[in-house]
């Protein structure tokens, strides 16, 4: 996807692979075999191809392997064209989803890449609880132009949008993406070099109206207004179908509360020291979605098979 705010297309390239559908299945009875009663599908782009995923999907329940607990992350588009999706994951075994949202906020979401996503998005939600199947939101603040009543918007939005359960966190600067560039010549980015803090939680930039602290200080008051709402705890159906972290989630509630008025929520004791530059090359963009779906090029060496040119990219060594 063309995410501005993403690294994942600097990490891996201008294109996606796809293992064979029976390596997929193989893996998933190798890994029931030892045990795991749970999956994780770390792809961000499973849902790329939208017919290919259902496609997969409806072979999980035809080789009964969808009694595994499958999660997945899901983007809004490619299940919006077909609704029918939703109802094959969930026949597969796919219990819940990661969708990333972003925003209700169409000026917001052609800043993060995803225009023209916000009137798909509901319908989206829909089908996929429907179908049985959790969905877990992800959204942004902190985008360049907002101000205090857009981002307590966007927490109002996770309750009408309706997902199980909304994670907000502010616009990063992550190493080598698109946005972190222009938020650097904005002069939007309050903290470029320590990235302890860059979990996601703690704001580190600005907007053209409010500071680092006002954004830590919005978060943390609508977030609490969000995530203690009884009528928000009780439509989660993550209580449900994990009974067991319901000690936990609390937990996190009560965590984001004390941390997050300090101003470093959820800060991990974990330390990272990049030993690579953390900006792009000047004039090196990040692909474009165009370039993401051309047909024929390796997604890691970025050749044409069969060839021994490297298409034009800037990162082939």
């Amino acid at each position: 996807m063309p995410c501005g705010f993403c690294s994942i297309r600097r990490m891996y390239g201008k294109t996606f692979r796809l293992y064979p559908d029976e390596q997929v299945i193989a893996d998933l009875r190798a890994i029931k075999a030892r045990g795991a009663r749970g999956v994780l599908f770390v792809d961000d782009n499973v849902t790329l191809d939208g017919p290919g995923l259902k496609e997969l999907c409806l072979k999980f329940e035809r080789e009964e392997v969808n009694d595994l607990f499958m999660v997945m992350q899901a983007s809004v588009f490619p299940i919006a064209a077909d609704l029918s999706i939703a109802e094959a994951m969930a026949r597969g075994g796919v219990r819940m989803v990661f969708l990333g949202i972003e925003s209700g906020d169409e000026r917001n979401l052609k800043v993060l890449g995803k225009s023209k996503q916000s009137s798909r998005t509901e319908k989206v939600v829909r089908a996929l609880r429907e179908a049985g199947i959790i969905v877990i939101g992800g959204f942004i603040v902190g985008n360049p132009d907002d101000r205090e009543e857009d981002v307590r918007a966007t927490y109002r939005y996770v309750r009408e949008v309706g997902v199980d359960h909304g994670i907000v966190q502010c616009l990063t600067p992550y190493p080598k993406t698109e946005l972190r560039r222009r938020l650097l010549e904005r002069g939007l980015v309050t903290n470029a070099d320590n990235l302890d803090r860059y979990n996601g939680f703690i704001p580190n930039v600005r907007t053209e109206h409010l500071s680092e602290k006002d954004l830590a200080r919005i978060m943390t008051s609508a977030g609490i207004r969000l995530y203690w709402h009884p009528r928000y705890i009780l439509q989660n159906g993550i209580w449900k179908a994990c009974p067991a972290q319901s000690f936990w989630m609390l937990w996190n509630n009560i965590k984001f509360i004390f941390t997050g008025y300090a101003g470093r929520m959820f800060l991990s004791r974990h330390r990272f020291r990049p030993g690579i530059p953390l900006d792009l090359p000047d004039g090196l963009p990040s692909p474009s979605y165009p370039e993401i779906l051309t047909p024929g090029k390796d997604p890691v060496y970025g050749r044409h098979p069969g060839t021994t040119d490297p298409v034009a990219d800037p990162m082939a060594g």
